[in-house]
């Protein structure tokens, strides 16, 4: 759907994909469809918080969204697609709805898509948050090519569960 939007968009359009993603198997319509460009997709409706992600690591957003979901923390998954343009204001309403906000990504830390988002975030919802937003990114290393090294650099599941349950803690602080 994104690739045909791209080819059929009259602008210039860089199209990256995961290598990671190349094994993903799911269902695809038989019939050519296109996915517009500059549209977030949430891939999972939820209360609590709102996990913020795209490409490789949004398997990894819905996996913790389900494991969460039997501890009664109700996720809701929005899945970026493209980051430019970037659909913000659908983040924006699901964050609205949440008041808290993780975003994850596998791109380093410092300067990655996570401080772009979490800055509009924080700019636009700022005294309606509950807890400051956090990010779940990549060490600030260059990405081993060793794939048993790649482990230590990129995020896990452990990570975002931890953010998650941060931003949760600090609405108990509050409450105190």
């Amino acid at each position: 759907g994104l690739l045909r939007a791209s080819i059929q968009d009259d602008n210039p359009v860089i199209f990256l994909e995961h290598k990671g993603l190349y094994a993903v198997k799911d269902d695809v319509p038989e019939d050519p469809f296109v996915t517009p460009l500059g549209v977030a997709d949430v891939k999972r409706t939820g209360s609590d918080v709102t996990l913020i992600s795209y490409s490789r690591t949004m398997q990894l957003a819905l996996e913790v969204a389900t494991q969460l979901e039997q501890r009664d923390i109700s996720v809701e998954v929005i899945d970026l697609r493209t980051l430019q343009p970037l659909d913000i204001d659908t983040v924006l309403r699901s964050v609205e709805k949440t008041r808290r906000a993780v975003v994850l990504h596998e791109a380093v830390m410092t300067g990655g898509l996570g401080a772009e988002v979490s800055a509009r975030i924080t700019e636009a919802l700022f005294h309606r948050l509950l807890s400051p937003v956090r990010r779940v990114a990549a060490a600030d290393v260059p990405l081993p090519a060793n794939v048993a090294l790649e482990k230590y650099v990129v995020p896990n599941a452990d990570q975002v569960i931890r953010a998650i349950e941060e931003t949760l803690a600090v609405k108990q602080q509050i409450a105190r």
